[in-house]
């Protein structure tokens, strides 16, 4: 998991982390979001819907835990090999 930084989101700061898959990056989601949306969320999860809805909730719940005063986190999936290959940190800029 990588977090890249605080990301402005409906006018309040929001932190945006970042997990990185592993795997043939065109079987992964690029820049994919959880909206809540299944219907939507699905076709763009590349068919891991499932398992990112849950990593998307442990991440949630691990910062709350901690306190964390944002009132927003986004968590944010994205193929590990296409983030190193388009430039690496770059590429989330």
């Amino acid at each position: 998991m990588a977090c890249s930084g605080m990301g402005q989101s409906n006018r309040s700061w929001a932190l945006v982390v970042w997990v990185m898959l592993n795997g043939p990056p065109d079987q992964l989601p690029e820049w994919f979001f959880p909206s809540g949306n299944c219907d939507t969320d699905e076709p763009l999860a590349h068919g891991h819907p499932d398992v990112l809805y849950e990593l998307n909730d442990l991440v949630q719940h691990a910062l709350s835990e901690t306190g964390w005063p944002l009132p927003e986190v986004r968590v944010g999936f994205e193929s590990d090999e296409r983030a190193r290959t388009r430039g690496g940190w770059e590429y989330f800029k």
